[in-house]
Formats: C-alpha cells, sequence, structure tokens
C-alpha cells in the first residue's frame, strides 16, 4: 500500500512541475485548485427557498403536434397540452450575490412545476427561445429530459436528441404507471412472461 501511495504523490509532483504557471492549468488540461479564485463568502439560511408556480395547460399547441411520432398515442392520448418556453433571465441564487444569466424554463429557476395524474397523458411542447449569440458557460442547444417516469424513447430526451434555437421539440408523457404487455396481446400473462415476448410500459 504504501509504494502505491509513493507512486501516485510521484506522479502528482510530475503533473505538477509540468504545469505553466501562467495560466494555472497543468499539461493534461486540468486546474490546479490554489490556482483558483475563492467563492466568495455567504450567509446560509437566508433566502427563503422559491416555490416554482405550477404549469398552466393551454387548449390547444400550434402547429398542431405530429401525434404519428409518438409510440401507442392512440392508447394514450393526451389529455392536457402545455407550451413552455425556455429563455435566458438573471437570477439571483443568494441575496449577497449578483444575478447570474440562467436558462430556465420560461425563464424562471426553479422551473415550473406539472401537476399531472396517472392516466392523464400530456403532450408538453418546449421551444428553444434561447440566445442565438450567447456568449459564456454552456450553449443554446438543448435536450430536454425527464427523469422516474416511463417514457418512450421519442420523448425522453436521450443524449444528442437536440433541437436548436427557434426550433421546439414535442414531449408525449403517457403518465401509465409500469408494468408487462405481451405481443401478440392475448392468452396468459404468465405464460409471456416466461417466454420473454413482453415489454415494459
Amino acid at each position: 500500500m504504501a509504494g502505491a501511495g509513493s507512486r501516485a504523490d510521484a506522479q502528482w509532483r510530475d503533473s505538477d512541475s509540468s504545469r505553466d504557471s501562467n495560466d494555472g492549468f497543468s499539461r493534461d488540461g486540468f486546474s490546479r485548485g490554489d490556482e483558483l479564485p475563492q467563492s466568495p463568502q455567504t450567509v446560509p439560511f437566508v433566502d427563503e427557498m422559491p416555490i416554482p408556480p405550477v404549469a398552466q395547460p393551454v387548449s390547444s399547441l400550434s402547429p398542431p403536434p405530429n401525434t404519428a411520432a409518438f409510440q401507442r398515442y392512440a392508447e394514450f392520448p393526451a389529455r392536457k397540452f402545455y407550451d413552455i418556453s425556455q429563455s435566458a433571465s438573471q437570477y439571483s441564487f443568494h441575496r449577497d450575490l449578483p444575478p447570474s444569466t440562467i436558462f430556465g424554463f420560461n425563464g424562471i429557476f426553479p422551473g415550473p412545476t406539472f401537476q399531472a395524474r396517472y392516466d392523464e397523458p400530456i403532450i408538453v411542447r418546449f421551444r428553444n427561445n434561447l440566445p442565438a449569440n450567447h456568449v459564456g458557460f454552456g450553449i443554446p442547444s438543448v435536450i430536454t429530459h425527464l427523469h422516474n417516469a416511463h417514457i418512450a424513447s421519442e420523448s425522453d430526451g436521450f443524449p444528442n436528441d437536440f433541437y436548436e434555437v427557434g426550433q421546439f421539440k414535442d414531449h408525449h408523457y403517457p403518465n401509465i404507471l409500469a408494468g408487462y404487455d405481451a405481443f401478440p396481446p392475448r392468452g396468459d400473462v404468465r405464460e409471456a412472461l416466461g417466454s420473454g415476448i413482453t415489454t415494459t410500459a
């Protein structure tokens, strides 16, 4: 064990000596913490936790969603529609800190809460209204991913499912309980489960 620690120490010394002192980075591109500015001091627990507003449904979406793009839409047609703008705004994370530029749903942080129920499918249209000429941290390309729900791949926000400034993407959230379906949907479900001809829903 002592030998392993000694090797690690020697490697750190080598990388430390190879850094360019002008930029505070080692040759491998990793920053050195002692060269970075310190975080500003703040007083804890002085700001109330923000309560996100409840997203309000709209009567329709224009242009209408392409429901053929959604898996099993005929079984789980949307009962509500939402139109959400992804936009930049200023937000102060603490009273002692200056406002920062954030990208937020409807330009707020945290974004709105969707109050939904099981067996109440919805479609959410996310519009990328971020600034195309943004400078600084982040890029104005968007992927919207939802955690902790059973969503078909075309609405789940998989990696590289970007949409750019001025574009929108419709997400179909069926809001169904997890379960099993058999193909074809007949016969004894126990046999289908045993044969592996199943899918999670």
